[in-house]
This record gives structure tokens, sequence and C-alpha cells, in this order.
């Protein structure tokens, strides 16, 4: 494993970084003003990172073009004191990991890389064994207790949706976005299950098939100016909230769910109705787990609600 680190003070990174990374790999912590004469050469680093201590947001924005422009090559940022008040602009750069604090601490590995990889669609992450693969929301008996993941998602700023667009196109807009999530979550293999006025109750199995739900909610946060336009034809701003939760519940099929007496299925609409804030996505601490490396140093802690320990994505901004 060959990993590249840019720097403004090489010398001064040295000892802590080499902490962060695995002894076996070939680590190279090279000088910030050398950027771009190395990145015009062929590269077989596995990753490459923009250390942004002491350049800030500025400095990432100015150095991140040339990362960009190399081709294939995957890089990220490294954050080791969170000096980034927007860290998701790095995405936006074409950044494809995020090392803040807390990833440091923690310490890379081959698994993160593996996932890196998969945030990139270099390759996708391997699919459980076929034992204790999903069977599919076709074949789950009707009245079984299911273990599942929620997610509740909704439009965000309704009221000035309302303002701006009026309660006829906004009642339309929550109809599409419905139909639109449906199909989201199919990608996700997931399925939408319930509705209520405001927004839609989706539930994926306790693990990854393919996509992260996810990772996927944070780069429909990310291409919420695009979506907007391009699905619902939308010229005001669009925003979203997305809620996580895992727990259990009796399974009956969408349109025939009656009523289910659940304290999870209570929870999770209760926490995105009450809880979960424009553009940003919200966790209990049953599902921290499903928070993809790269991504993971963009979630904090967000308080408790009812009970549970919550996380919160940082707010992204346009």
């Amino acid at each position: 494993m060959r990993i590249l680190v840019f720097s403004e003070e090489p010398a001064r990174e040295e000892s802590a970084l080499r902490a962060a990374f695995p002894a076996d790999a070939s680590l190279e912590i090279l000088p910030l003003r050398g950027l771009k004469r190395t990145m015009q050469k062929p590269s077989t680093a596995d990753m490459v990172y923009l250390n942004v201590r002491g350049i800030g947001e500025a400095g990432m924005c100015k150095h991140a073009p040339v990362l960009a422009s190399a081709g294939k090559l995957l890089w990220g940022i490294l954050d080791p004191e969170a000096e980034l008040a927007d860290p998701a602009r790095a995405f936006f750069l074409g950044a494809k990991d995020y090392l803040g604090p807390g990833a440091l601490r923690s310490g890379f590995s081959g698994q993160r890389l593996a996932q890196i990889r998969g945030f990139a669609g270099m390759e996708l992450p391997k699919p459980p064994e076929p034992a204790k693969r999903f069977p599919g929301w076709d074949r789950i008996p009707e009245g079984s207790e299911l273990a599942v993941r929620f997610c509740y998602v909704s439009v965000g700023d309704p009221e000035g949706l309302r303002e701006r667009i009026g309660e006829k196109r906004l009642r339309k807009l929550r109809e599409d976005f419905a139909e639109f999530m449906a199909s989201w979550a199919a990608e996700c293999g997931g399925i939408a299950w319930m509705r209520d006025p405001e927004g839609t109750l989706l539930l994926f199995p306790e693990r990854d098939e393919g996509t992260s739900p996810v990772l996927a909610a944070f780069r429909m946060i990310l291409d919420r100016a695009l979506i907007g336009y391009e699905v619902f034809r939308l010229e005001v701003p669009l925003t979203f909230r997305f809620s996580f939760h895992a727990g259990k519940t009796v399974w009956r099929r969408p349109g025939s769910t009656g009523t289910i007496v659940s304290g999870d299925v209570n929870f999770i609409f209760h926490l995105g109705a009450k809880y979960c804030s424009d553009g940003r996505i919200t966790l209990s601490e049953e599902t921290e787990s499903s928070i993809p490396a790269p991504i993971r140093d963009l979630f904090l802690p967000a308080g408790d609600f009812e009970g549970r320990r919550i996380l919160a994505s940082r707010r992204f901004r346009d």
C-alpha cells in the first residue's frame, strides 16, 4: 500500500501521520509546493492526501483541481485538527475520502482503502455469503418479525416551499418525491413501506447488499440542486431530510400494513418528523455502523432523543 501526503510542513507531520497508517504501508510525506510537479507524472500511489493543516479551506480549493485533474487517481483530504467548517465541499471538488481527527485516531487500514475504492466505483464491496444474504422482500412470510434498517425521508423546508410554489404544487412535489424515493430505495436493496402526509418510510436489509443507503443519501444531498431542477423541474432550492434507525417490526406488505405496534417504527417517525433538520442525515446509535468509512468523520454527536444517542451529518452548504 503506497500513500502520499502533501503537507505545508512535512517534518512537523511525520511522527503523527506515521502512527495513523499501517506499519507496512509505504508512506511518503511530501512538501505541498511539489504537488503540481508530482501530479504531472504517472503515479503508482494507492491513495493521495492533501493535508489542510495550515492552509484551510482556501488552500484546499486552490490545490484540489490539481489532484482532480490526475485521471483516476484516488485522493482525499486529511484534516487532523478539524479546520474545515464544511468538509463536504471536499467531495464537491472530487475527493473520495475525508480523514478527520476521529478517523486518524482509529487508523487507516486496507479495509478503508477497499471502501474508498467502492465509493469511487472502482470495485464493489464483496457481497455477504449466500447463506446470509437477504432473501428478498417478496419472500418474507406475512406477519413474521423482521430486523431491518428504517429510513424516514422527506422534502426539507416545507413552509418555504409552500410560500414559493404554493400548496397544490407542494402536494404534487411530495407525491413525485415519494415515487422517486421508492426507485431510489430499490437501487439500495430497500423498499418503500409506508407514507404519511410529509414523508416516506423506507426499509433496508440489516446489512448493505450493494450501495449503502447512507452513502446514497449523502450523494443525494450533495446533488440536491441538480435533482431539484432535473428531476422535479423546480426553479427554487430543494433540500431533503434523512433519518436512519435499526430495529424490528412485524412484516406486512406495502399498502397492507394497517396499524403496526412497534416501538422502533414509532421512533423512526418521531426522529424524522421531530428531530431531523433540513439538509442533514440523522442516525440513531443502532445504525452508526452503517456509515461508510470515507464519510465517517462528517458525522457528529447530536445529543439524545427519546433515550437514544443520535449522530447527525455536518451541515452541507450550497
